[in-house]
């Protein structure tokens, strides 16, 4: 009933390799109790297509609506090793000869070697991880349930398998300094990810942190590829936090290996789009 090709270039990641992109669940909820997210209470419990019901699926977005991509938007992918092995599977049984990519993110402590590989022959080429914070005591904070070590070994083994690797951060989380934010932006552009998005914190209603903070936060709704933080910590600013986002996309981009295979993956179909999205995040203003 909407056609994929009338979707945005990208619609759930700024850099894709086929349009019209398809976008896919194969399930919904997450067992997590990250306080950030509202997943855990909008979905009560963990809701699964069968294998065969999303098979059929990506069958019929191929072949009725000329789909050349697949982006799976499940809170995690990868949450059940069984199912996202016969997913892979699955996909290669059926000759389905499709990129296809995991924008929403996956938990690094839900992949290991064994389904890295078998992602990438069934035709994943990006894979990203939630990451929020290279400082461990920032990840205890939000009841992430991962340490920085957990996560980086994950992107190393994707990685290696030659997938492209993607992470998100969050600056402005509980406990955050500048120091932290300085450890986090280290991380980042040290690590083995080709591509990483920082955004300011958002307080998603019906997130544990968005009622942890009632009456302490004004909730900020707007168009905007980046939004002003919702809530600050102790000794930060608003203008600190935006400045450090403008300051790791530069760093993070700019390494010359990142750069040259970030601008070897950009279609020029995608070049005005990859441009707006530059200009909104404020990238070329100086602060």
């Amino acid at each position: 009933m909407l056609p994929p090709i009338s979707y945005p270039h990208s619609p759930h990641a700024v850099i894709a390799r086929g349009n019209p992109i398809g976008i896919i669940m194969t399930s919904r909820g997450c067992p997590s109790r990250c306080t950030f997210c509202s997943s855990n209470n909008f979905y009560k419990g963990i809701r699964q297509r069968s294998v065969n019901n999303v098979i059929e699926e990506v069958k019929f977005q191929i072949k009725n609506l000329g789909i050349k991509e697949l982006q799976f938007t499940d809170d995690n992918l990868t949450l059940k090793k069984d199912y996202i092995i016969e997913l892979c599977n699955a996909l290669l049984e059926n000759n389905i000869k499709i990129p296809w990519s995991t924008p929403n993110g996956v938990r690094a402590d839900k992949v290991d070697k064994e389904v890295l590989n078998l992602m990438k022959k069934s035709g994943c080429y990006l894979i990203d991880f939630g990451i929020e914070s290279a400082n461990n005591q920032i990840l205890k904070n939000i009841r992430k349930g991962e340490t920085i070590e957990q996560i980086d070994y994950s992107i190393n083994l994707a990685s290696e398998t030659g997938m492209i690797t993607q992470g998100n951060f969050i600056f402005g989380l509980p406990g955050e300094t500048k120091e932290t934010i300085q450890e986090t932006i280290n991380y980042a552009v040290n690590s083995k990810l080709d591509r990483a998005g920082f955004f300011a914190l958002r307080l998603l209603p019906g997130s544990d942190l968005s009622k942890k903070l009632k009456n302490k936060y004004t909730l900020n709704i707007n168009n905007s590829f980046i939004s002003k933080p919702d809530w600050l910590p102790e000794g930060l600013t608003e203008e600190y936090i935006l400045r450090a986002i403008q300051k790791v996309y530069w760093q993070f981009y700019f390494r010359p290996k990142r750069l040259w295979n970030l601008l070897n993956d950009i279609p020029i179909s995608q070049v005005k789009y990859i441009i707006k999205c530059m200009i909104n995040y404020h990238l070329f203003k100086l602060w």
